[in-house]
């Protein structure tokens, strides 16, 4: 994998004003202007600049190597910034009870169904909680198949079976070509998304941006 701090001749620790002197210096250096095409390391460059020179994108970089075009960064940030307006939501908690409902408490059910449902090792106990407290409250009530799969033991095995696949999602980053298998997860989520706002355009192949900008209309209008 390219290391795109050495691209731009640059330290891993570099400022901003560092990446953008020393991208201005090799890009004028190689511009087509200049050399009179469009050569691949003007290109290399500029791509790495786009990253580098951009936080969200960089800290992506950092932290889980992520480095391709920029659509799939608009697709990862598009996809974050979604999950900071949902968790902790109220249609966040909706969608937990509505979930509880129509599964009849079962756990197991719950957790395979509700959005964004394996993103840190506190979020099976964080779902769990949210659903007590309902209950508590009396929003809902208690079911035989919530006290059979709420177990000790069974709750230790959805734990165990959401760090492992977050864990197998981590080796798959550190893989060449794991970025395919990212986009394949990221087509998975943005239908999951995609059958809670719009149903019609699951399954049809839509580009996730696209879903994305159509979910967002779809909730505009039911406001």
């Amino acid at each position: 994998m390219t290391d795109l701090y050495k691209v731009l001749n640059v330290k891993n620790t570099a400022t901003y004003d560092e990446i953008k002197k020393s991208y201005k210096s090799l890009a004028l250096k190689h511009h087509p202007d200049k050399t009179g095409l469009i050569n691949d390391k003007f290109k290399e460059i500029s791509h790495a600049y786009s990253v580098l020179g951009d936080v969200e994108k960089r800290e992506l970089y950092d932290t889980q190597n992520i480095v391709s075009e920029k659509k799939f960064f608009d697709i990862v940030l598009e996809l974050r910034k979604f999950y900071d307006d949902y968790i902790n939501s109220d249609e966040e908690y909706n969608d937990i009870i509505n979930l509880y409902k129509t599964n009849y408490g079962d756990f197991n059910r719950i957790m395979k169904n509700v959005l964004f449902e394996n993103t840190s090792d506190t979020v099976v106990d964080r779902i769990y909680n949210i659903i007590c407290k309902a209950i508590d409250d009396k929003v809902i009530d208690i079911t035989y198949v919530w006290a059979k799969t709420t177990t000790k033991e069974i709750i230790k095995k959805i734990k165990k079976t959401l760090s492992y696949e977050r864990h197998k999602a981590e080796t798959i980053l550190s893989h060449p070509e794991g970025i395919k298998h990212i986009s394949i997860t990221m087509d998975e989520i943005a239908d999951r998304i995609a059958s809670k706002y719009c149903p019609e355009v699951v399954g049809k192949n839509i580009e996730y941006i696209e879903s994305m900008e159509q979910i967002k209309k779809r909730k505009r209008y039911e406001k």
